[in-house]
């Protein structure tokens, strides 16, 4: 057996449908489509916010922590996990250069899970 740690897996669903299908279960129509949309709408900005940021660690660290837990709310599983890399990232005392890396896979999941809710069925008509 090998002393070499393998790094944690990223969680590879950019869209979790079980979560979604009980917020559709719990919300009506209108309003699910409305929270999807200001989630997903909102993800650039805090991108924006996360990269304005970079040289405050306690500053990413509460922006991640709070797209993290929306991200989970929303379905957004490996926007989420992503957002926990960078706060591991940040307490593992991570570079700026290295946040700037984290973020930046981060907002590639935000671009998937966007990219999957457009191709879903639970939005009304127009993508975002």
């Amino acid at each position: 057996m090998s002393n070499t740690q393998l790094a944690p897996q990223r969680n590879p669903v950019s869209l979790d449908l079980d979560t979604v299908e009980t917020l559709q279960r719990e919300l009506s129509p209108e309003i699910l489509d409305i929270l999807l949309r200001e989630f997903a709408g909102g993800v650039e900005a805090r991108f924006g916010q996360l990269a304005g940021c970079v040289s405050d660690p306690s500053e990413v660290s509460a922006e991640a922590h709070v797209l993290k837990s929306e991200a989970a709310t929303f379905g957004a599983l490996a926007l989420a996990d992503a957002c926990h890399e960078i706060e591991l990232a940040i307490l593992n005392k991570a570079t700026p250069d290295q946040l700037k890396a984290e973020i930046n896979l981060a907002r590639q999941e935000a671009t998937r899970y966007i990219e999957a809710l457009n191709s879903s069925t639970f939005l009304n008509h127009e993508t975002i």
